[in-house]
């Protein structure tokens, strides 16, 4: 049987340096690179993304051939060659030129034709005028655009555009499905939900901290909008009186704004917070000895941080809305993302209980232990065989 050959382009390891969507496509590819029966293409000449820098089939964007997978180099070889490797930052070498070329790559590669179906990594509908009739698989992570943004943002626009092409769509949860057919009018039959996996690695021996002494809990991420974070610091502000030792990590999403400053200052936070930029296995040390990871988002298309607190084995206390109970499961605590009340007794329970903390840990780690970038992997592989068949 000749392996099915997928076509990827670069879109989304163009625009994000770090991110859960380069990081699902990353993993995807990974895994795919891996299967006897398919061939897995990036159309793509260069990018700054740390999740391909980092890992050893992807090295210098020069050779991925590693695992049966490659990526399609369309411009000239000396051209790559002076401008390639790690000197393409360092010589001035200008985000726009790197746009340019590897739009170049993925046009070239649509039209060649060498596929079997093509998979965009995000929303620009730049291909439709050259695709013709190849299958199209897109995957939709979540609606926030449409929930949040103005109503003239263009990804709205490209998105609805896109899902009225697209043969197969990919939600990543029950709950974004649901939102994809109520507010784009989708058929159901069109979309299939295939959740995603955890790429952090539990730290050995970790248990979870438990003592008052240093203890801390744990945001991850973007904290702006619909995150709710200055919703969360508000309604903690009367634990922090009541636990003089208690500190708040954020783990990436930049450093505090200055709203974000005022309003840890006026709940007198502001020296108990700190915001971190670390890598995945610092993360995951985090993680393990967190008194709680916390997400008080209004909306998730999935949650990963969710999932990575879980494996590591730390208690994790989530908004009851959208996606969250899902990746949860009856492994979490929930509240509503708008009951400051709520929020402040899961985490007073979880302070004053290590009995608690130990029982959710362990049901943590199996709610956990039902997701991975292998399941991902194979049920999108299905998908893509049921669609190409």
């Amino acid at each position: 049987m000749q392996a099915l050959k997928v076509l990827y382009d670069s879109q989304i390891f163009s625009s994000q340096q770090y991110g859960g969507i380069s990081r699902y496509f990353y993993e995807l590819i990974e895994e795919l690179g891996r299967t006897e029966d398919v061939h897995v293409r990036v159309a793509m000449s260069y990018s700054r993304n740390m999740y391909l820098t980092n890992r050893t089939h992807f090295p210098c964007f020069t050779n991925f051939n590693a695992a049966r997978t490659e990526v399609v180099h369309l411009v000239e070889t000396m051209e790559r060659t002076r401008l390639g490797s790690a000197m393409i930052w360092k010589t001035g070498f200008r985000a726009g030129k790197m746009l340019d070329l590897n739009m170049e790559s993925q046009k070239k590669a649509i039209k060649k034709g060498d596929f079997d179906l093509f998979h965009p990594t995000y929303y620009d509908p730049y291909f439709l005028p050259i695709l013709g009739r190849k299958p199209l698989v897109i995957t939709i992570y979540d609606m926030i655009h449409e929930k949040f943004a103005a109503a003239e943002d263009q990804t709205i626009r490209f998105k609805r555009e896109l899902a009225t092409r697209a043969d197969l769509i990919i939600a990543i949860s029950e709950s974004t499905k649901r939102d994809i057919i109520d507010i784009l009018g989708v058929p159901e039959e069109k979309i299939k939900v295939i959740y995603l996996g955890n790429s952090i690695v539990p730290p050995e021996g970790s248990m979870n901290r438990g003592t008052e002494t240093g203890a801390y809990l744990l945001y991850v991420g973007y904290r702006g909008g619909y995150k709710n974070f200055e919703f969360m610091v508000n309604a903690l502000n009367p634990v922090f009186d009541s636990h003089p030792n208690l500190k708040l990590i954020c783990v990436g999403g930049g450093m505090f704004t200055s709203r974000e400053l005022d309003v840890l200052s006026l709940n007198s936070m502001q020296g108990r917070t700190s915001q971190l930029t670390v890598p995945d296995s610092e993360l995951a040390q985090l993680y393990a000895k967190a008194v709680a990871f916390i997400c008080p988002s209004k909306y998730e298309g999935f949650g990963i941080p969710s999932l990575e607190a879980m494996s590591c084995g730390c208690p994790a206390v989530l908004s009851k809305s959208s996606s969250l109970p899902e990746v949860g499961g009856s492994a979490a605590k929930y509240f509503d993302p708008e009951d400051s009340e709520g929020l402040r007794s899961s985490i007073e329970t979880l302070l004053g209980n290590e009995t608690m903390r130990m029982k959710m840990k362990k049901e943590g780690l199996a709610q956990a232990a039902k997701f991975s970038w292998k399941n991902t992997t194979m049920e999108t592989k299905e998908a893509y065989e049921a669609l190409c068949q």
